[in-house]
Parts: structure tokens; sequence; C-alpha cells
């Protein structure tokens, strides 16, 4: 070994023993009570999308600064503005010592258009959990395995800002949004000053862990009771949340619960007055929900009530432009019994195909009997790992389903509630009288239809076969419930597609792209789209890769023959036509030859430097004067916290 690297091999290993014995001394040291936070703040955290802000204050002067300037800036009296993705501190300092907000800035917050919305109401509650962390890590844990995306609904021992906030840290922990019930305003909004509710959502806007607030359950006219108001001042001041308003069953506007159809024309004004309202003050509803529990004693379901509770919301939520939602049944209360996996699964299965975006389980902590979740915290062994099944293919079939209108229902066999029979000339043709439901649905964004069948028994499989219309029948895919791709499917020869569901279950299949079934289409000129085709038979393509343009040359031949018969989509033509143009082009185009580098000298070594800690600076000298910066730097640091 040379004498330069015997130095520097010397002066790195007196800076690693200086470093390590100033860790021992800096961190070995017991906490000072000043190293803490003392000052209390407004919020404790923020979760931000880059160039959101939010105002945070402190309870006495203080001198505001961030610890990544990347992630997070902090200006004025405690104004943090989101910067970079990341996560940081901000810090608040003053005469009685310091307070802390972790800033957490994501690319994109979880939004309730995300995918279909899987709620729980009746979270467990303080009473089971206590002081305990262990107890609420292991609850909210169980909601996060069962990929729960909101908690709904608190029993009152949960109502004080403190529990709120402790709430909504664990669920953000797994993932999951909460609707804040606070006691000082949860069940008196209609009460509240505008100003006040303003003042009490400022206080929990933009919280990891909040979602929205819970505005109120089941009002029987919630715009003869004030709620326009409440709902446009929540949403003034938190846009982004989710404000919970629950629609009673239509039973409750009828003269008894027997002739609970008598109430159709006056449930269908209050809802759609309410709807009116909040578009009128350019915030519209989240969901447009309700509740209507099905399963009653024995083994019957309530399915005529069940049904057209459905079909009406359908209807409202296409007319107003609205999402819809309902609770599903999960547990056993006054005459109801609890539902199994299969019935509960029917319940959900169903509601999918009516269009309902949000799906909430009532219960998920008992409250009757035999809910998912025990009075003593245990998972129902019943139920709870058939729902997380059950979750995880909602929201498999869910990335597909959240942009998807159900623009028409239909029941084949057994017909119950407000909904008809499969029409004569509909995209499929039935061939059996099995008992399921079928919708036709319609992607809001591209205009791709969809076909969503439900096994209408929830206590048997099932298997039943339709015949698809013969221009897209051998082009069906269906959305997988396991990832949510698009996979094959086996049509038999003469066009048939048999179907196999288990109780109470449900498939959903795309139509190819362009087709359109759920509106006539007037005929439109195709000269653009032919000229297009010609031109590619015109070129000498010989020796080029044109898969990928054949492909798309047929499939635009194929619509063009379709083109007048009122299925075909003229701005998906349109948009074929130009892909095929580019194809064609980019075939066309010559092709550079890659450019060569040529090989340059070898490098030389860099030559050693002379200077510093008496000797040559290398690798190991280099390393050395890092940890000595270091060191220096650790040693600030400590006369700053004595200070």
């Amino acid at each position: 070994m040379t004498q330069t690297k015997r130095r520097a091999l010397t002066v790195l290993v007196f800076c690693c023993l200086a470093l390590c014995a100033a860790a021992v001394f800096l961190w070995g040291e017991p906490a000072r009570a000043g190293a803490e936070s003392t000052i209390a703040l407004s919020k404790p955290a923020l979760e931000l999308e880059p160039g959101m802000s939010e105002q945070v204050t402190a309870e006495e002067e203080v001198t505001w600064s961030s610890d990544d300037e990347s992630v997070a800036t902090v200006r004025g009296k405690g104004i943090i503005e989101a910067v970079g993705v990341g996560e940081t501190t901000v810090r608040a300092r003053g005469a009685s010592g310091e307070g802390a907000v972790r800033v957490i800035v994501v690319e994109k917050k979880k939004s309730t258009n995300d995918n279909i919305m899987i709620t729980a109401f009746w979270p467990p509650p303080y009473s089971l959990l206590g002081d305990d962390d262990e107890k609420w890590d292991e609850q909210y844990k169980l909601m996060g395995d069962a990929q729960i995306d909101f908690i709904s609904g608190q029993h009152s021992d949960l109502c004080t800002k403190e529990l709120n906030l402790k709430m909504a840290e664990y669920a953000y922990r797994y993932g999951i949004r909460l609707n804040v019930m606070d006691g000082r305003f949860a069940w008196s909004w209609t009460d509240l000053p505008t100003e006040q509710i303003v003042q009490y959502v400022s206080e929990y806007r933009n919280i990891p862990g909040v979602g929205g607030y819970f505005i109120v359950d089941e009002p029987y006219n919630p715009v003869s009771m004030g709620y326009p108001r409440v709902w446009e001042a929540i949403k003034s001041a938190d846009p982004d949340c989710y404000a919970h308003l629950n629609f009673l069953p239509m039973e409750a506007y009828s003269s008894s619960p027997s002739q609970w159809q008598d109430g159709e024309s006056a449930y269908r004004s209050v809802i759609g007055s309410w709807a009116e309202a909040v578009l009128a003050t350019g915030y519209p509803q989240d969901y447009l929900m309700f509740d209507q529990y099905p399963y009653v004693s024995g083994t019957d379901m309530l399915r005529n009530q069940y049904i057209t509770h459905l079909e009406i919301f359908r209807q409202l939520g296409l007319q107003y432009g609205m999402r819809t939602a309902n609770y599903l049944q999960t547990e056993g209360w006054q005459g109801m019994r609890s539902p199994s996996v299969s019935e509960i699964r029917y319940e959900a299965m169903l509601s999918l195909a009516f269009g309902m975006k949000e799906l909430a389980f009532f219960t998920w902590y008992t409250s009757g009997e035999n809910g998912i979740i025990g009075y003593d915290g245990t998972p129902n062994e019943l139920t709870y790992e058939g729902i997380c099944y059950l979750n995880a293919e909602i929201h498999a079939l869910g990335k597909t389903l959240v942009r998807l209108d159900a623009e028409e229902v239909y029941l084949n066999g057994t017909l119950w509630g407000k909904t008809g029979a499969i029409p004569e000339g509909f995209v499929v043709e039935p061939l059996d009288g099995k008992d399921f439901t079928v919708s036709l649905m319609k992607d809001r964004e591209t205009g791709r239809n969809y076909l969503f069948f439900v096994n209408n028994d929830y206590t048997t499989a099932a298997q039943f076969s339709v015949k698809p219309d013969a221009r897209i029948a051998r082009k069906l895919k269906k959305v997988s419930a396991e990832d949510g791709t698009l996979k094959d499917v086996d049509v038999a020869e003469d066009g048939t597609l048999t179907i196999a569901l288990h109780a109470g279950n449900g498939e959903l299949y795309a139509l190819p792209e362009g087709f359109d079934f759920t509106e006539e289409h007037e005929p439109f000129d195709t000269s653009a789209a032919e000229a297009a085709l010609a031109r590619v038979g015109r070129e000498d393509l010989a020796g080029k890769d044109t898969s990928e343009l054949d492909a798309a040359a047929a499939e635009l031949g194929e619509l063009i023959r379709y083109a007048g018969e009122g299925v075909v989509l003229q701005s998906y033509i349109e948009e074929l036509t130009e892909k095929v143009l580019r194809l064609l082009d980019e075939a066309l185009a010559p092709v550079d030859p890659p450019e060569e580098t040529p090989p340059g000298p070898p490098e030389d070594p860099p030559p050693e430097k002379e200077g510093g800690c008496g000797g040559t600076i290398g690798a190991g000298g280099g390393t050395a004067v890092l940890l000595l910066g270091a060191l220096f730097l650790i040693f600030r640091k400590k006369q700053r916290r004595r200070k």
C-alpha cells in the first residue's frame, strides 16, 4: 500500500469513529421537553395536490418554516402551498415551543369518481376500541383488507372532533376516506348560519382521511327542511368533498306499507325537487341515494319493491345527470333476516346493473344481528371473507362500470317491479326462460356499449343462453372480474353465447368499439373513410410491417358496411379513418439508418490532487471530507436544539 493510500485510510477511519461518537452523544441522550410539539395548530396534517394551498393557524405568534420546500412552502401566517409530490413537515416555532404539520403532496387525491365506491356504514365504535391503538389498527385494517373506500355514519360516542381526527388518521393509513360526523353540527346543520357551516367545514378540509360530511339520513323533504342552503355552504367551502344525503324508501310516502306503490308520484317529486335545487347552487348531488332492505324473515325477498326502487333511481340519475347509490342489507333486525353472501352479492350485482355507483353496507359493525363485524370486533365467519372477495370483484369491474350509464334494463323469465321483458330487436335475444337481468350500458366518455348480465336466482347457480346481434357476436369481450381487463369470449358456431353464473352473480361484456345500440343513428357520409381505404390499396407496402394497419383497415371496412343501419358511431369511424391514414403514413415514411458513433480514445484515470487533511484527496480522503461535513451539521443542529 502506498503512503498516499495509507494516509487516506487513516483519515477515513478517524472520521468514521468521530461520527459514530457524535451520533451516540447526540441521539443517545434523553429527549428534551422542547423537542416535542407544544403549540396547538388548527390542523395536524394536510393532503394536497401540487398547486393547492391550505391555511393553518397557531394559538400564538409563530415563525413558519418547511423542512423541504421542494414539496411544500409556507408563506404569510401559515398558508401552506404544495409544490411537488412527496412528504415533508411544516413547523411553527413560537415562545412556548414548536408545532408541526405533516404535509403529504400527491399527484392526484383519491376521488369518488375513480371506481365504484364501497362504503362501510357504522364503523367499530369507541366503546369497542377505547384508547387501544392496536385495536384501532386491527379494525381499520379489516376494512382496508375488504377494500372499503369510505366510512359513513358513526355511533354517538364518536362525534367529537378529536375522535373524528383519529378515525381519519387510521382511515388514511388503509386508503379509506371518512364522512365527518362532528357533534357540534352533525344534527343541527339547518340551525347554523352559513358562515358557521363554512367555518366548521374549513376545520376538516384537506386533512388526510377526511372525504366529506354526513349531512342527513332519510329526510322526508330535504328542500322544505332547508338543506339546499346547507348543501351550498358545505360544497362552496370544500367543493371536492362527498356530502352525504340519503332518501327514505318509497313506502314512506304511501298510505301504508302494503300500498307502497301509491307513494311513487310523491317520491319522484321529492327527489326531483332536491336534484333541481342542488343543481341551481352549481354543485350537483354527489349521489342520489336510497335505502330499501329486501330480505325479510324466512327465505323471501321484497323483490318487487327493491327492483322498482332501482329502476326509479336509474331513471332519475339519467334525467338529472347524477350518479346513483344505495344501501345493501348485510345484517338482520326487526323482522329482517341476516342475508348470506350470495344474497348480498345479488343486491350488489343487481344494483350495478341498474347503474349504481356507490354501494353501502348496512351495517359494517353490527347494530342488529350478524353484521359483517360482530359486537366484539370479530369478523363474521359467515360473511367477512365472502365480502372481501365480492368487493375485489366490484372494484375490478368498477374500473369500467364507474363510467357506464345503464341506458336500458330488462328481465328475462319472471318479471318484477316496473322492469319489463327483453323486447324484440334488442341487442341480445334470450333462448330460454331462465331468470336473469340484462342491462345495456354506455360509456359516457367513449360511447362504447356494454351488456351486464345478472343471475336472478340468489340461491343456485344458473346457466342460460342468448343470441347476440350477428354484427357483434364474435367480437364480444368479457370484462375480467379479477383485474378488469378484456378477455376473449367463446361463441358457438351459430352465434349463441352461453353464460354460467354463480348464485346472484353478474358478468360484464364489452361490445366492439364503434357500435351503439342505445339510440338510432342517422346514416352518414362514409366517403372519407372509403377514400382512406382506397389509398391503402394503391400504395406499395411490400416489405413493410403493416399488421396494425391491416387490422385497422379491416375494422374500418366492416364498419362502413353497417354505417347505414343506424348502429355505428360516426365519431368512431372518423377516429378510425384518421388512425388508418396515420398508420399508412408511418409505414411509408423512410427509415433512417442508425447513426454510428466512432469509438473514442480510452479514458485515463483522473490524477490524484494534492491538498487537504495533510495528504492527497483520493477516494478515501473525499469520503472523509464528506463525513466531517456531516459531523459539523450535526453539531450545529444540536446547538440549535439547546437554544
